[in-house]
């Protein structure tokens, strides 16, 4: 066998080989989880900025609130989008729920709204298009924040020991690379969280038993970290590094078993 035509054969084994190994990586990315969803973080906004904590309701259950927001602030193209949290126990008729968004650019806040209970616990929205309408100010960070105000039947709970979450919100132009495709993985891979979520929610409540859309959220959440908090100034120093860890991986699964029991009270 000649020198050129051992040369030939070689290349010929090496290209063999080399697709291959390359075909498994490629089935791999074509099988990939088409319930989750990939979200590019905002790198522009503060670090992480997001904080929260817990009050009680009756019977003594702790009740936490956490606005559905990722640990960094959160983008959206919409002048009035929806903001969502979540209600981890029942608020009974005297406590009562306070939405506020501060004004980047003035004192008057852009929202002050009060919720009175009993509230369900779950997952709830509040549309900002809707009346009175609230309109974000472009290219600003605005802070949202949801606070729990426990009631008189509240014992547990000391004078002004009230709960909070608090996250940021950031109203940008439409990216132009995101095309026509505004289905929630485009928004999601785009970072724009607050119209992935909002558009997630709509469809989950138009087809309420739809398995795929509810793992599409669960997905959402876990990337975003929304049951991620920061520690508590008063938190021990004898707690574990891994507590907040610990805690976001119960509050995905309790999402997650809710979820489940709210499929089957509809089928």
């Amino acid at each position: 066998m000649n020198l050129r035509r051992m040369l030939f054969l070689g290349a010929s084994l090496l290209g063999f080989v080399v697709v291959v190994l390359a075909t498994p990586a490629t089935r791999a990315d074509d099988a990939s989880d088409p319930d989750d969803i990939p979200f590019k973080a905002d790198s522009v906004g503060a670090p992480d900025n997001r904080i929260g904590g817990g009050t009680r309701s009756e019977g003594g259950m702790a009740a936490n609130v956490y606005l559905v927001a990722p640990l960094k602030t959160g983008l959206t193209t919409r002048p009035s989008p929806a903001i969502s949290f979540v209600l981890t126990a029942p608020l009974v008729a005297d406590q009562s729920i306070d939405v506020v968004i501060k004004n980047p650019a003035g004192a008057k806040p852009l929202l002050k709204k009060t919720l009175e209970g009993p509230q369900r616990a779950g997952l709830h929205s509040i549309d900002l298009a809707g009346a009175p309408v609230v309109e974000l100010p472009a290219d600003h960070d605005c802070q949202i924040t949801i606070l729990l105000n426990a009631g008189a039947a509240d014992d547990a709970a000391p004078l002004g020991d009230n709960r909070f979450s608090t996250a940021f919100v950031r109203r940008i132009a439409p990216p132009a690379d995101i095309g026509a495709d505004h289905s929630p993985r485009a928004l999601a891979a785009a970072g724009l969280w607050f119209d992935t979520i909002a558009d997630l929610n709509q469809q989950i409540v138009a087809a309420p038993v739809d398995a795929h859309l509810r793992a599409q959220r669960l997905s959402l959440l876990r990337r975003g970290q929304v049951f991620l908090q920061a520690p508590r100034p008063d938190a021990k120093a004898s707690e574990p590094a891994n507590a907040a860890q610990a805690a976001e991986d119960k509050m995905m699964a309790d999402f997650a078993a809710s979820d489940a029991e709210e499929v089957k009270s509809h089928q």
